[in-house]
């Protein structure tokens, strides 16, 4: 890991921890650090014709454009709006993670039944199952098409902390005190014990990854079984771009 990251992830560390002692949090639970800039509109230009200069998510997808993340559909535009299918977020991660390009699997085959070695996407789905990023199904196949939800997203963000080999972040999950006087707490008003991937969507809201949707009188909704779109999906890759790697 390059010094660079190495003070990066030590930095927001350090700010999150340091939030949560000096409020008189118990310890062991995050207090949210300052967030990043979680983009908007475009100083210059458009990244793509169907992304407005104006739009929310404009930065992160000129972000994405350049670092070669995204490469736009066939008919040269984004389709912000489309949901995000596993296939393309397997893509997606596997050029940020690696800087290597998609394509067809040139040697063995994706480790799936549903995915030939001729899919555009193969090298990025075989990477993925190797890396530990993403799993398959209990019969064999990968479901490329299933529609990636927000609890999916966490998961592979914090699963990414590991495949950039920066230093574990532990899951401190979503259950805090000694028994019996046990509380909880994700962040979310919809987010329970019993929700699955709690502890990975708890991550989100401690590095201000996700802020989910306003609640008035209560915590905010993270509304993890919700299909996820293209332009959100790239926000969170570049808030977590932000908070992890980037100076």
């Amino acid at each position: 890991m390059t010094s660079t990251r190495m003070w990066r992830w030590i930095s927001t560390i350090t700010l999150v921890v340091g939030v949560a002692l000096s409020s008189g949090m118990t310890a062991g639970v995050a207090a949210a650090a300052s967030p990043p800039d979680p983009g908007g509109p475009c100083a210059c230009g458009k990244p793509f014709p169907d992304v407005a200069k104006n739009s929310e998510f404009c930065e992160a997808i000129q972000w994405a454009k350049d670092e070669g993340i995204v490469l736009g559909n066939a008919d040269g535009k984004f389709h912000g709006a489309d949901l995000m299918d596993r296939q393309a977020i397997a893509a997606i991660l596997y050029r940020y993670e690696t800087g290597k390009t998609t394509g067809k699997c040139t040697t063995g085959t994706s480790g799936y039944s549903d995915i030939p070695t001729s899919n555009q996407f193969c090298n990025a789905i075989r990477w993925a199952k190797d890396s530990g990023l993403l799993k398959g199904n209990g019969d064999g196949t990968f479901g490329p098409t299933v529609p990636v939800t927000r609890a999916a997203i966490a998961v592979l963000l914090y699963r990414s902390v590991s495949i950039l080999q920066l230093p574990g972040i532990p899951l401190v999950g979503c259950l805090i005190g000694i028994f019996p006087n046990i509380t909880f707490f994700s962040g979310f008003s919809d987010v329970t014990i019993t929700t699955p991937r709690c502890a990975e969507i708890k991550f989100m809201k401690d590095f201000n990854l996700s802020q989910g949707w306003a609640k008035a009188g209560s915590l905010p909704e993270y509304r993890p079984n919700l299909a996820v779109e293209r332009q959100a999906i790239i926000a969170f890759i570049y808030r977590f771009d932000q908070v992890f790697i980037t100076t």
